[in-house]
């Protein structure tokens, strides 16, 4: 029998399992930083306030993209639809983005790439960072707010893979 991990390694480890069980949607968070495109998928996002309007996302406080937020970039959080599975997919990597793959466009007042798709797109500027762990906690106060069409249904993130909405029967 193995021997047992630290106490510190068992409670992280029991930590992830316990958030792996809770569904989030998923957001993309795209911006322009240093003449280059930013994006970022991030499932911990939430609203913090109606008035003022303010979002929060969090970072790993040693991703690539953190700089571009520290600096104060103007943002955009994309609210994904369940067809933007594969959008999701290439900005939670790693490698720099292709971004012929993604269907976007620039847009002109702000410089930022705009996701075409998205349930919606949550206009932003960098309000607050705080320090939380290994992560970057970002407070956006959102500028302006476009809704798609209602009928779309969110991706969702859950046990560590994408899935749809499906509608509970009583």
């Amino acid at each position: 029998m193995p021997p047992a991990p630290p106490a510190s390694l068992a409670a992280e480890e029991a930590f992830l399992q316990a958030l792996r069980g809770f569904a989030s949607g998923v957001t993309v968070v795209t911006a322009s930083h240093a003449g280059a495109k930013v994006a970022v998928t991030v499932s911990a996002f939430a609203s913090v306030s109606l008035a003022p309007p303010l979002i929060l996302f969090c970072l790993k406080r040693s991703s690539s993209v953190v700089a571009a937020f520290e600096q104060g970039a103007a943002f955009c959080v994309h609210l994904l639809a369940q067809t933007q599975r594969s959008v999701a997919q290439q900005c939670a990597s790693a490698q720099t983005r292709n971004w012929q793959q993604i269907p976007h466009h620039m847009d002109a007042a702000t410089g930022i790439p705009l996701l075409a798709g998205s349930m919606a797109q949550l206009f932003c500027t960098v309000s607050t960072l705080y320090p939380g762990g290994d992560h970057v906690i970002i407070i956006g106060a959102v500028e302006k707010t476009l809704c798609a069409d209602s009928h779309l249904s969110p991706l969702l993130y859950h046990a560590r893979a994408y899935h749809g909405l499906a509608k509970l029967h009583d």
